[in-house]
């Protein structure tokens, strides 16, 4: 039979309803007949978290922060191949129910992977450890290798490989212990078939037979230092006889100096000295040498305390001579050479820690003729040069000028010039020792107007580094100056200085200086006076005449405040770019521009006073206010709104008024918003 329709009718009727309703529950109640099936599967995998789960990189990272035992190792991978065989086994590829499907190949396979990723990596990470343990090792043993073969440059060098040789044993048996932990990891690397390189295998059985070669080498080592020993103990018996040598030779040279008497040599021999004094040092360290070998060798120690006994008795020989040597050598620059360039307090201290020598050296050789003359004889030479010192201190006194070297060659009746061919010799030939009175007292004079200059200089470097302090103010565009306390207090603090200076009659030969600096603290002190006072003025003006009701009430003022404002922003400005106290100084006629400002200023004030007055005069009520109050006021004279906080004052009963407008909106519109309706007293009436 055909198909009336090829189109399904419209479900119509009074049981579509319940037809569709039924069939619905039926399939309800089927799937949930059959879910059971899926939630078995679902659970079967659920067993197995830890593969699932698991992120490959981030365990990897995590496993390799941290040292695990080879068993932990192990059991880590047998746990993920367990893993995936159980997956496998377990869980079907396709699982075909009365309702479902269910393919599970995909899942079975993305696991099986993981877990054969995670082992492979495993068993990676493990093979390096296992390379970097095989070379570590293998450096170790050749370390152990090299000291057993090493060849001693000494005895001491013998008793350290010796010993080695004895307690290398621990060393050894620690790497031994690494093999072991090396065959181990090789094994559980073939024991889960990991493809080990023949390089890894090399270089662990290189390892591996480094104990056994370590032995040989060891045995060998043995009679080797055996025989080293006996020729380092030949060598220090050879040693100790030419020692024994090298010290007689020495005592025969100290003794020489018995008789060395000739000063003009002292020089060469001092030369000597030197030479000697290094061989008693040698000789020193070469008997610690000689005694810790024969202690090594256990042969009785030698003693050798004449090398301490040579050196004390030679020390005063070594004291003379050194000490002769460089009087002799500078002497000849005391008296001859440049005078000019001699140090007065290095030579005074050298005499008299000299002439000190000589006579403790005078006594100390006492029956010994030769060097006790050299002695005396120096002695009596810094006796004679001593009177000199004060003529050499005097005349190289910092403070010596040409002015005083003048009036020196008129008292001594030549002249006398300090330059590089005066000597104190060609002085002393020319009898200055016979004005050693005038002398001392032109030094005197010379040092005490040396400290003048040297306070003078140092007044004037107190000034280079101080700075002015310009602070922006407000809005203006302009800057006001600040913190001159520092600067005030130097300049009082100098000023006085100065004028006790000018008091000295050491001073008289800087009195040009004196004055000239005392004349430029006293311009400075003025300048701030009159800076600090225009600054005053300027900052209570200023406010004043930037309102345009003002300057146009009081043009002539206002044209004389600009005049001086122009000034002040132009010198503040020159200030701010170089801040240096002095060469804000230097600015020219910087006194003059604030001392005129000043009397501009005082014009502005007076006729501002005297518009004020006339103000208060024309309404008497301006009496009870203030001429800041009033100033208020008059610079706004189109705002009522500036009169109403002052009224209390004018007006004993008013505290205020209403105007029109009621928000300050409203009346900064202007025009009849600011008309005044009525007045409030104290008690809010109107």
């Amino acid at each position: 039979a055909k198909c009336s329709s090829p189109f399904l009718a419209p479900c119509e009727g009074a049981d579509f309803e319940q037809v569709m309703a039924d069939s619905i529950s039926r399939v309800r109640t089927s799937v949930a007949d059959n879910e059971s099936g899926p939630t078995a599967v679902v659970k079967e995998l659920a067993k197995f978290p830890f593969l699932v789960e698991t992120q490959i990189d981030s365990y990897v990272e995590a496993w390799r922060e941290s040292v695990h035992p080879i068993k932990e190792t192990r059991a880590e991978i047998k746990r993920f191949v367990r893993a995936a065989e159980q997956v496998t086994r377990r869980i079907a590829s396709d699982v075909v129910l009365r309702l479902y499907s269910i393919s599970c190949l995909q899942t079975k396979t993305l696991l099986t992977e993981k877990a054969e990723m995670l082992k492979k990596i495993m068993l990676s990470n493990l093979a390096d450890e296992t390379r970097e343990q095989s070379q570590a090792m293998v450096v170790s043993f050749e370390g152990i290798l090299g000291k057993l073969k090493e060849s001693p440059e000494d005895p001491e060098m013998l008793a350290q490989l010796q010993d080695y040789v004895k307690t290398c044993d621990t060393e050894i048996d620690e790497l031994s212990n690494e093999i072991s932990k090396a065959r181990e990891k090789h094994d559980m690397l073939e024991e889960f078939e990991f493809d080990i390189s023949k390089e890894d295998f090399s270089l662990y059985w290189q390892a591996y037979g480094k104990p056994r070669e370590i032995n040989a080498v060891r045995m060998a080592a043995i009679p080797r230092q055996e025989d080293d020993r006996l020729k380092f103990m030949q060598k220090l018996q050879e040693l100790s006889q030419d020692f024994q040598k090298e010290l007689q030779s020495i005592e025969a040279d100290i003794a020489a100096f018995v008789t060395y008497k000739d000063l003009d040599q002292a020089e060469e021999y001092a030369g000597q000295v030197m030479i000697l004094n290094q061989r008693l040092v040698e000789a020193r360290e070469t008997g610690e040498v000689v005694n810790n070998r024969e202690k090594l060798f256990e042969f009785a120690s030698t003693s050798f305390d004449e090398i301490e006994s040579m050196t004390i008795n030679f020390k005063p020989y070594a004291d003379l001579w050194t000490i002769s040597a460089e009087f002799t050598k500078k002497f000849p620059t005391w008296t001859d050479g440049p005078f000019t360039s001699l140090d007065a307090d290095a030579i005074e201290a050298n005499v008299t820690a000299w002439w000190k020598f000589a006579w403790k050296a005078e006594k100390t050789f006492e029956g010994k003729k030769e060097p006790q003359s050299v002695a005396v004889k120096l002695k009596q030479m810094l006796d004679d040069f001593k009177p000199h010192l004060p003529i050499i201190s005097a005349l190289r006194n910092p403070g010596m000028r040409e002015r005083h070297w003048a009036k020196l060659s008129a008292e001594a009746g030549e002249p006398i010039v300090p330059d590089v061919s005066l000597t104190l010799s060609w002085m002393l030939e020319k009898g200055i020792v016979s004005h050693e009175a005038f002398i001392t007292q032109l030094s005197e004079q010379s040092a005490k107007e040396y400290g003048f200059e040297r306070t003078l200089d140092k007044m004037k470097s107190e000034w280079k580094e101080l700075l002015f302090d310009f602070a922006p103010y407000k809005d203006s565009g302009t800057y006001m100056l600040k913190g001159i306390e520092d600067t005030v207090v130097l300049l009082d603090d100098q000023i006085v200085k100065v004028q006790a200076m000018r008091g000295s009659p050491y001073a008289k030969p800087l009195e040009a200086v004196v004055v000239e600096w005392s004349n430029k603290l006293v311009y400075m002190q003025d300048v701030l006076e009159e800076w600090l006072k225009c600054q005053k003025t300027w900052l209570y003006l200023e406010p004043i005449f930037a309102s345009p009701d003002i300057m146009r009430q009081m043009p002539t003022e206002g044209r004389r405040f600009q005049k001086v404002d122009q000034m002040w922003r132009a010198t503040m400005q020159a200030g701010a770019d170089a801040p240096g106290v002095l060469q804000v100084m230097t600015i020219e006629g910087l006194k003059n521009q604030f001392v005129e400002s000043n009397k501009a200023l005082d014009m502005v004030q007076k006729g501002l006073n005297d518009y004020l007055e006339t103000k208060r005069s024309a309404f008497p009520r301006f009496f009870f206010l203030s001429n800041d109050e009033l100033l208020d006021i008059l610079s706004e004279t189109k705002d009522p709104r500036r009169v109403v906080p002052h009224m209390p004052k004018a007006f004993e009963g008013i505290c205020g008024v209403k105007m029109r407008g009621v928000t300050d909106a409203e009346q900064a519109e202007g025009g009849p918003m600011l008309d005044i309706l009525c007045m409030i007293s104290g008690e809010g009436e109107e």
